[in-house]
């Protein structure tokens, strides 16, 4: 794949996440799941090793502190919301 210059569009390995529409980022919510894991399309590197419904929680955005983003997204009265604020609550 080599260097790509500026911003890779599709960053998250679970959906078409568009890290360049920055006007969606907090209003829109539901993105279209990722239906091809074919490497070099949509910046895909390698196939993957798990299947995406089996992942609870992204742990890339975990571990880059993005993590206020994705719970600004969620919607506060849904369970995804609430299992979140459980397991934070649990950890502290």
């Amino acid at each position: 794949m080599g260097f790509q210059l500026g911003y890779t569009k599709y960053c998250c390995f679970l959906c078409l996440w568009d890290s360049r529409a920055i006007a969606l980022h907090y209003i829109k919510r539901d993105w279209p799941q990722r239906t091809s894991f074919k490497p070099v399309e949509m910046n895909v590197e390698h196939p993957p090793l798990a299947e995406p419904q089996k992942i609870i929680i992204p742990p890339l955005q975990i571990k880059l502190g993005l993590v206020k983003n994705l719970v600004k997204a969620m919607d506060k009265n849904g369970p995804s919301f609430n299992t979140c604020m459980r397991k934070s609550l649990d950890s502290v």
